[in-house]
């Protein structure tokens, strides 16, 4: 009976051992098994192919950007940087594609040391494709190389206060917009316009709270991290010492304004005077307002109602804003209906300029006119001698009035037309 208990004994225990053997033999394929599956897998990698270090583009052409990749790739980016600044975001393309057809823009400087990158825009974490760079390749810009130069204001330029001035500048190769400031005596006074347009002029209504002086200047420079600027002259701006005043110019004593028309009252003024009201009379007693508030730039364009009684007694009132002492009155003139033929002939009269007008290169100018009949676009032309010098504008509204900013290039003379 021992011995039989001795060789169960025996073999319970080996049993038991072979258990055991075989659950840490599973434990270690286990660990093996999951070790595996958490080890990082080997990136995709890309190989610029084009350009290369031997590469020499130029702006203005069309170069392919070229690639391979190790594996498929989602959506790519490609930038272009100079040196370690990036410059641009070229494009962004699908990765199945391995080519991208660039158009290289005129504004991108000379440089030798430009670099393409190549990037996955969706990371996949498990996957990830490598950033990759090019070699250093050059661009060659031939275009003229940027410079703004500044043509008006001038040394001999006065502007007053309050005066509406035009700016005027020219510029080379690709400058997109510029910064427009007022120095004085060097020292930066206010800045006039940020980020404009850099299309060569600025209008700019002087501001009455500047001091007066004679050492202003303007400088325009470029909207860029590498800028070019240029400075004026020095010129002058000075107060406005003149008394408030207006003058009606039109209508006229021989003025004959027919109902359902569009005219012009026009008007000069000193002084400093920002808004003007405009108020019919008839028989020396108001009518109606005409206009109230209205910005005092010397010329206001306005449909005669056809509920006016007919007369020639009627008078155009122009008075300061707020300030009836400063006011002026027209001519007596008249107010009519058209023959009875149902419609008026078509007649244009220009009123501004005229023969005492003086008009200064560079300055802002009313163009104005009346008119009669169903006109509803003019054309304006500029003449010098009777013999056309220029298209001012070739279509707008009838409106009676054109503001006319004056090229710098025309020659002086005093036989100009409108």
């Amino acid at each position: 009976m021992q011995k039989v208990s001795r060789k169960s004994t025996f073999v319970i225990l080996f049993l038991l051992f072979l258990i055991v053997a075989n659950e840490v033999k599973q434990n270690n394929n286990n660990i093996r098994i999951s070790t595996n599956e958490t080890a990082p897998k080997i990136s995709k990698s890309l190989t610029i192919t084009n350009p290369t270090s031997e590469s020499l583009w130029e702006t203005g052409t069309i170069q392919q950007i070229t690639w391979t990749c190790s594996q498929s790739v989602g959506v790519i980016a490609i930038d272009l940087y100079k040196g370690s600044i990036k410059e641009k975001i070229i494009a962004t393309t699908v990765g199945s594609i391995y080519y991208y057809t660039w158009q290289i823009s005129d504004h991108i400087e000379s440089g030798t040391d430009y670099k393409i990158k190549i990037y996955e825009m969706l990371l996949d974490p498990l996957n990830p494709l490598t950033p990759t760079f090019s070699d250093d390749f050059e661009i060659v810009n031939n275009m003229k190389p940027k410079s703004i130069s500044v043509t008006n204001p001038t040394g001999s330029s006065s502007w007053e206060k309050g005066s509406t001035q035009i700016i005027t500048w020219i510029s080379t190769g690709y400058i997109q917009n510029v910064d427009i400031k007022l120095y004085k005596g060097t020292v930066f006074s206010k800045a006039i316009s940020l980020y404009t347009k850099n299309d060569g002029t600025y209008s700019w209504m002087i501001p009455n709270n500047l001091e007066g002086g004679t050492d202003y200047q303007i400088k325009v420079s470029e909207q860029w991290k590498d800028p070019v600027d240029d400075f004026s002259d020095n010129f002058e701006i000075y107060d406005n010492t003149e008394i408030d005043s207006i003058t009606v110019t039109n209508p006229t004593s021989s003025s004959s304004w027919e109902i359902d028309t569009t005219y012009s009252i026009t008007w000069t003024s000193t002084g400093d005077m920002d808004r003007v009201d405009i108020g019919l009379y008839k028989d020396d007693s108001i009518i109606k307002t005409i206009a109230s508030y209205t910005i005092n730039d010397g010329s206001y364009s306005w449909k005669v109602p056809n509920d006016l009684e007919f007369g020639s007694d009627y008078q155009i009132k122009i008075f300061k804003y707020l300030d009836d002492s400063v006011k002026d009155f027209s001519d007596y003139f008249e107010i009519n209906g058209d023959d009875g033929s149902g419609s008026s002939s078509e007649s244009i009269t220009v009123t501004n300029p005229t023969s005492s007008s003086s008009w200064k290169v560079g300055s802002s100018q009313i163009i104005t006119w009346d008119s009669t009949g169903d006109i509803s676009k003019v054309t304006i032309d500029l003449y010098d001698n009777n013999e056309q010098k220029e298209t001012i504008t070739e279509s707008v509204a009838n409106s009676g009035n054109y503001i006319w900013n004056i090229p710098n290039v025309l020659e002086l003379g005093s036989n100009y037309q409108i």
